[in-house]
């Protein structure tokens, strides 16, 4: 889903971010089968993920390197 929406989700408030953060944090827990209690942070580091705004970022960034 991220993959296909870059330029929109640059776009999104920083409530909206936090909502997609809060989602992918779950996601990831999930993933590993970690405790709610968990950091998310290691989490997202240990399954090498991006945070979503570092990730949008880093899609757009490398798509316009491609198309150039």
């Amino acid at each position: 889903m991220l993959d296909y929406c870059n330029s929109m989700y640059y776009c999104l408030l920083k409530t909206q971010l936090t909502i997609l953060r809060h989602i992918q944090d779950s996601l990831a827990r999930a993933v590993v089968t970690a405790r709610r209690s968990s950091n998310p942070d290691q989490i997202l580091q240990s399954l090498h993920w991006l945070k979503v705004k570092k990730r949008v970022e880093y899609k757009i960034v490398s798509t316009t390197y491609k198309i150039l």
